[in-house]
């Protein structure tokens, strides 16, 4: 219906998340025998809104872009190949996506090697949102959890990097995620020290 209207999936798409609201739950039923479409009401979300309105207006536009953020609202950081299947298209499309956020001062590289982040204005402004920037054991254990499933190790600077916190904060997080048995540390100071999960 959407299609024939000429408002198209893309719309609503963009449309939800500019809100802040949930992305439709598209569903087909099995043997073509139609579709399901179901687009969750609720209050905007201003700090979104806030975020999207500031962007320039072809990335405001943008559903990539907006799937993009979509995306750093729940984990930390994002690649390319982690994008694709998000926006639906390829690896290099996904590429262009992150280039276009780059350029229009969304996102930032990460301090892991082809990762993204929000970048710090977007990051302060959806702090309150954002489960990685809070401040319990836990929500660090998620994202440690993360981070070590997109590289399979991780270091003080790359907890400092997408959580935004200082060295000793980082440092505490890492210490209770050994103590906790999450984490194996390797090294004894400095840079070089590098925790990995645990071998059970």
């Amino acid at each position: 219906m959407a299609e024939s209207e000429g408002i198209g999936v893309d719309r609503m798409y963009r449309e939800t998340v500019r809100q802040g609201l949930p992305t439709p739950d598209i569903e087909e039923f099995p043997d073509g025998k139609g579709i399901r479409c179901v687009l969750m009401g609720g209050p905007p979300d201003m700090a979104v809104i806030g975020v999207v309105s500031s962007l320039p207006h072809p990335a405001s536009q943008d559903v990539d872009i907006l799937l993009l953020l979509n995306r750093l609202l729940t984990v930390a950081t994002v690649n390319a190949t982690q994008l694709a299947p998000i926006i639906q298209k390829s690896r290099a499309q996904a590429v262009a996506a992150i280039e276009r956020a780059l350029e229009a001062e969304l996102v930032v590289k990460s301090s892991q090697v082809s990762y993204y982040r929000l970048a710090d204005g977007p990051r302060h402004a959806l702090a309150k949102k954002l489960p990685y920037m809070r401040r319990t054991e836990a929500e660090y254990a998620k994202v440690i959890g993360d981070l070590l499933a997109a590289s399979g190790e991780i270091r003080a600077r790359d907890l400092i990097d997408v959580c935004g916190i200082k060295p000793v904060r980082a440092s505490q997080a890492l210490s209770q995620a050994v103590e906790s048995g999450l984490l194996e540390r390797h090294g004894e100071l400095g840079a070089g020290v590098y925790y990995t999960l645990k071998a059970h």
